[in-house]
């Protein structure tokens, strides 16, 4: 008796391993067959990783430009509307900075029109911001009772450079580019999730 107590209490062991084995055999082989299934999820999850991917965007500089000219502005002393001869003053400012347009990427949207088609809504493009400024006075104009004229104000010139009328200016002259650029960067995010990817644009600006 004592011998077979023994034999069985080896049986045990050799029992546990052999169904452990069917068990992760099972395992694997329902993990196998359920990626032929016809309601797989892999289709969603390539969606929302080209969702996610489209999401993490905040601020998108699409354009960096190098900027510089001159800026004029003159005045002279009035009384009503007759202006003292010899009051002119002007002031001529160089300046350059750089530029950068681009996009608020929390309003970009994506729509997908088929199994590997998307449809990428970008916004207006937006004037991010500015650096690198730099303007220096070139010359000064003044006639012989300028001194009897307010004095210009070279900060307030420079910030008309940089107003919003400036700044649609940029952005206006520079929408073609400004459109390819956006095409190009969000179909290489799109393309590096989904190599088939047919990716088309809308823009609202």
């Amino acid at each position: 008796m004592a011998e077979l107590a023994s034999k069985r209490g080896l049986l045990w062991p050799i029992a546990l391993i052999v169904v452990v084995i069917i068990a992760l055999g099972l395992l694997a082989w329902t993990g196998a067959f359920a990626k032929l299934l016809p309601w797989s999820s892999a289709s969603e999850s390539k969606d929302t990783q080209v969702i996610t991917a489209i999401e993490r965007q905040e601020e998108v500089a699409l354009l960096r430009l190098g900027i510089q000219g001159v800026t004029e502005e003159s005045a002279n002393f009035k009384v009503n509307d007759w202006q003292l001869p010899g009051s002119a003053k002007a002031t001529f400012i160089q300046y350059t900075f750089n530029a950068k347009l681009g996009i608020d990427g929390e309003e970009v949207t994506i729509e997908q029109d088929g199994s590997d088609t998307y449809r990428v809504n970008i916004p207006e493009f937006i004037f991010i911001g500015h650096d690198d400024l730099d303007f220096k006075l070139i010359t000064e104009n003044n006639g012989a009772l300028s001194w009897l004229t307010p004095e210009i104000e070279q900060t307030e010139m420079v910030n008309e450079v940089l107003d919003e009328d400036a700044q649609q200016q940029y952005l206006d002259s520079n929408e073609d580019i400004l459109k390819d650029q956006a095409e190009d960067f969000y179909r290489s995010i799109i393309v590096s999730v989904v190599p088939e990817a047919d990716v088309q644009f809308d823009f609202r600006s």
